[in-house]
């Protein structure tokens, strides 16, 4: 219920934007516009943006009471930004959201739902579509029963980027309490936070839209660093998922090669190396159809149709 003077929100949506005047508008009027029968806040944090950004969150504020504007008075990067931001939410269930994503009118209902219904569910995603300018295209999963999965943390950390990052939920006693002495990613969030449990997807409807080149996901090197570090976490950290470790450190080899990224590449494929075991090329070959699904749909120069 947007606009309501809040006691205990059941949910809290952590929103981080920088420069995105463009965006931000459509993001948390998205946000506001939620269909839901219980309160939520909505946490929205500044990294000092330089544009119209600042502006547009305050006129928000000052018509909806469920959003509690940060807005910082100096630039703390995009990693920072985001974990301080996820600390400060107060709801039983936390939700993130770039701010040049936006979402459907049930997203969060649907999903609180889902999470109050499946008790050992700790990561919940919903479909996205992925935009870029006036397009939009649907992912490429094409397998209904990858839906109604239950994601464990080795999956997790196989497949790396099963949900994208605006779509997820999670419960609030799983938060990241010890940070690690890297910056923080939504893969290492999600290996940890789904524990001893499972993540899921809500439903094979999509209620999260994407868009593609804008925003952390497009920065390149530094999140591969900070990738090759949760990884070298994990192997550490979870050494009975090192054959699923094997089959994402292998592929991240593979992509830095092609991309002529050298020194990453001897280092993921130095990790796999590690992990190679029998059971660790058994899950490699079974993953193939998954990884082609998780890849983002291709934007062809203005000729794909977008989707009503």
């Amino acid at each position: 219920m947007s606009g309501k003077v809040l006691n205990v929100p059941k949910v809290t949506v952590c929103v981080v934007t920088y420069n995105q005047e463009q965006y931000i508008k459509q993001c948390l009027q998205s946000i506001v516009d939620q269909e839901t029968e219980f309160e939520f806040e909505v946490i929205v944090s500044d990294d000092c943006s330089t544009d119209g950004t600042r502006k547009i969150i305050q006129q928000f504020a000052d018509k909806y009471s469920c959003i509690k504007p940060l807005l910082r008075e100096r630039n703390i990067g995009a990693l920072e930004n985001f974990i301080d931001t996820h600390s400060s939410a107060t709801g039983k269930y936390i939700c993130h959201m770039d701010g040049d994503d936006y979402w459907l009118p049930t997203k969060l209902q649907k999903q609180a739902d889902f999470l109050d219904k499946n008790s050992e569910c700790n990561l919940v995603w919903t479909r996205s579509l992925f935009e870029k300018g006036e397009v939009q295209l649907p992912d490429l999963i094409n397998n209904k029963n990858f839906f109604t999965k239950n994601f464990y943390r080795g999956d997790i950390i196989r497949f790396i980027s099963i949900g994208t990052n605006s779509s997820h939920m999670y419960r609030h006693k799983f938060s990241l309490n010890k940070l690690p002495n890297f910056g923080v990613v939504d893969y290492f969030k999600n290996v940890v936070i789904v524990n001893e449990g499972f993540a899921s997807f809500v439903s094979n409807e999509p209620l999260t839209v994407y868009r593609i080149g804008v925003g952390i996901s497009s920065s390149g090197t530094n999140i591969i660093h900070l990738i090759l570090c949760s990884m070298q976490f994990f192997f550490e950290s979870y050494p009975d998922q090192k054959s699923d470790l094997f089959s994402s450190s292998l592929l991240l080899s593979y992509s830095c090669l092609k991309r002529k990224k050298i020194n990453f590449f001897i280092k993921f494929f130095t990790l796999s190396l590690k992990c190679l075991s029998v059971e660790a090329l058994r899950k490699l070959t079974s993953s193939f159809e998954v990884y082609k699904m998780l890849r983002i749909p291709t934007f062809k120069n203005g000729n794909d149709k977008a989707v009503k």
